[in-house]
């Protein structure tokens, strides 16, 4: 057991020196986090890259935005794309090195050492990791990206395509499934996800992290719920005053 932890630390310190840790990249910043529930629409996504590219007052954070897994499509211009497994990076890292400009993050040691993949270690629980080089993993890649969010040092995040369900007409994701031999959710997993979610939502609130869920339809119940464009107001009328830098490590 010994021998193992000192060999995950030294892990991290390697990958730390390759790509700087995560903590604090985005200091005092908002963020948008756009995961791959069926109600996530283009409009939607065109609403945010509005927000993001839209001049700020002085003194404003910084805006940034997270897709996770497939959404990257609709959002190529994001800031950061996280996904946490490595089949799927198998299949999407060609179009994802021809069109997407942002970082690329991952809790996968095989994705990191094949793609040179930004890396963050993730350990399989509940709850908000209070370690600065760690993630929980919670049991999917959208809380693992609100995790990551955290590490960076986002303090007010609004949340899309968080369903947590199943679409009206069926579908899992709004892009439809994936493809054969990668997980599509289900009824099962999303109640299990719900309630790791429930967990966080409390560690954030305790960590004066704000966390607004704006998906069009959801099962998730733990966050406050506004639409987008109430919640992007939002953000635009307030924050000032707070501490922040707003540089993103490139």
């Amino acid at each position: 057991t010994g021998r193992r932890q000192a060999a995950s630390v030294r892990q991290r310190e390697v990958v730390v020196e390759r790509f700087g840790g995560p903590q604090g990249r985005w200091s005092g910043g908002d963020v948008a986090i756009l995961a791959s529930g069926p109600s996530l629409t283009r409009a939607d996504a065109a609403l945010v890259r509005g927000w993001r590219e839209e001049p700020r007052e002085p003194g404003q954070p910084a805006r940034r935005v997270i897709v996770v897994n497939t959404t990257y499509q609709i959002a190529p211009w994001a800031d950061l794309l996280y996904a946490c497994d490595q089949p799927w990076w198998v299949i999407h890292y060609p179009r994802i090195a021809r069109e997407f400009l942002g970082e690329l993050w991952t809790v996968s040691e095989g994705a990191r050492e094949q793609f040179g993949i930004r890396w963050v270690m993730g350990r399989d629980q509940s709850g908000l990791s209070t370690d600065p080089s760690m993630i929980h993993t919670g049991k999917n890649s959208g809380y693992q990206a609100i995790g990551l969010a955290h590490l960076f040092g986002c303090r007010r995040i609004v949340l899309l395509g968080f369903d947590m369900a199943v679409g009206p007409d069926g579908r899992k994701h709004w892009h439809g499934d994936h493809p054969a031999g990668l997980g599509n959710g289900g009824y099962n997993r999303y109640n299990a996800w719900i309630r790791c979610m429930a967990t966080l939502a409390q560690d954030l609130k305790r960590a004066g992290v704000e966390v607004v869920n704006a998906s069009r339809r959801t099962a998730l119940k733990c966050f406050r719920r506004d639409t987008l464009e109430n919640a992007l107001d939002e953000l635009r009328r307030t924050g000032g005053d707070r501490d922040h830098d707003g540089a993103a490590a490139r």
